[in-house]
């Protein structure tokens, strides 16, 4: 048995310029953000890095 849950993340920038996340699965109701703020609780500067790419390359980034 694989030891994983397949699952569907929706991604987004805010007006703030964090980047918004949420599924479906496993609850109904997740949902976070994260951002490339060094002081801030919600940092995560490779993750910011990588999803802001992925929303570049599709149009979904707002600015620069």
């Amino acid at each position: 048995m694989a030891n994983y849950v397949k699952m569907t993340v929706k991604i987004w920038q805010d007006d703030k310029g964090h980047i918004k996340m949420s599924c479906d699965e496993p609850t109904k109701d997740f949902i976070t953000s994260i951002n490339d703020q060094p002081n801030s609780k919600r940092s995560h500067l490779h993750a910011f890095d990588h999803f802001k790419r992925i929303l570049k390359d599709h149009g979904k980034w707002k600015g620069e």
